[in-house]
């Protein structure tokens, strides 16, 4: 069986699965297409182009990759190639397509910063024209499906194949559909072994890490750890990270036991996470998932996170989540991590079935059922 996936460019965060289904398949069955090199900006982040033989990119050998993502048995895509998936679904041949939700707000950046719902992106007639497309394939009988990051991205496409009011999205969208799947980003496991780095045992060391912008509202972490300062509750967090809100953020946390750290190699993110107890996730909805929540999971630290962000509201618990911006809440949150360290009983809630591992069975599973059909 040949297996291609098709992407923008090399990830992190799409790798560790790639791995795990290149030891299932073998290199010779399994082709990574992207479409462009690492961008700069991700570069700084700690992302890099690799070199495995697998890995081919658009602009090598265009039309002989192109032949091959048309005819290859099975195709994922995570790109809005309407193209291929028409010759693919007129050739009868299974195609998943990947994708982060459709409906992420809507940023007008000037003199005030307001957020417009994402679904008001149907008003604009290219992006109705695939809106209709992909409702056109995931309502035919072609071998189609589609594998959503995260909850939120389910109940948006969930409004699109039913063209449902997206105000009032689905409740579950995924037992609604059988050609959805949930799917999400998966990252390397940790390589410690269990090793845990020293931590402080009287305090509650607290995490986070990504870029420094708005909607990330790292603003509400620095809030709540400022409502637990006046409580003299011992903390102490760590921001790592550089944007355009980080002068802000500076300006909050004066008389704060905050520490600010520059971005740094994703392996040195995985060491400071094993330094710390709790991780958070602030972000709003503009955040399609945050496989940060996913390195904190592996390394062992328990997490809270958003219940907009893609990642948190799909793999924790109800009782580990708050609305973004909700500093009071997830104040609270912190107060009762820092309870149970006091007593022994913080430990992580663990990786469970979002490991690479597991998402390779699943995926081969749909692939079996889909051929077998």
């Amino acid at each position: 069986m040949r297996f291609c996936f098709y992407t923008g460019s090399v990830s992190p965060h799409q790798l560790p699965l790639a791995r795990e289904l290149v030891k299932r398949l073998g290199a010779d069955n399994y082709c990574y297409v992207t479409q462009s090199r690492v961008s700069d900006a991700r570069r700084k982040c700690g992302w890099h182009d690799e070199e495995e033989p697998w890995i081919v990119s658009c602009s090598e050998r265009s039309l002989e990759v192109r032949s091959m993502l048309e005819s290859c048995d099975v195709l994922m895509c995570a790109v809005r190639d309407f193209p291929l998936f028409a010759v693919r679904a007129q050739r009868r041949l299974p195609t998943l397509y990947v994708s982060e939700r459709w409906f992420k707000p809507i940023r007008l950046h000037g003199l005030f910063n307001i957020s417009l719902p994402g679904w008001l992106r149907l008003f604009h007639p290219p992006y109705l024209k695939m809106a209709c497309q992909i409702r056109r394939l995931l309502r035919s009988d072609a071998p189609f499906y589609y594998l959503p990051c995260g909850i939120h991205a389910a109940e948006d496409m969930a409004c699109i194949v039913g063209w449902r009011r997206p105000t009032f999205p689905m409740r579950n969208p995924l037992a609604s559909y059988e050609k959805f799947r949930l799917l999400g980003y998966f990252v390397a496991p940790t390589s410690t072994m269990g090793k845990k780095e020293q931590k402080r045992q009287e305090s509650l060391d607290v995490l986070w890490v990504g870029r420094m912008l708005d909607w990330k509202r790292v603003d509400t972490i620095v809030k709540a750890v400022g409502n637990l300062h006046k409580r003299n509750v011992d903390f102490r967090l760590t921001l790592v990270g550089d944007g355009p809100e980080r002068r802000r953020l500076h300006r909050l946390s004066i008389d704060l036991p905050i520490t600010f750290l520059p971005s740094q190699p994703i392996d040195h993110i995985r060491t400071l996470m094993r330094a710390h107890d709790v991780y958070v996730l602030a972000s709003d909805a503009g955040e399609g998932w945050g496989a940060a929540l996913n390195e904190a999971l592996e390394e062992g630290l328990y997490a809270l996170g958003t219940r907009e962000a893609g990642s948190s509201a799909t793999i924790l618990r109800e009782s580990d989540l708050f609305h973004a911006g909700d500093w009071r809440a997830l104040a609270s949150l912190l107060m009762r991590c820092a309870n149970d360290k006091r007593a022994g009983t913080l430990k992580g809630q663990g990786i469970g079935e979002w490991s690479a591992t597991k998402a390779a069975d699943r995926l081969l599973a749909l692939i079996d059922d889909m051929v077998g059909r």
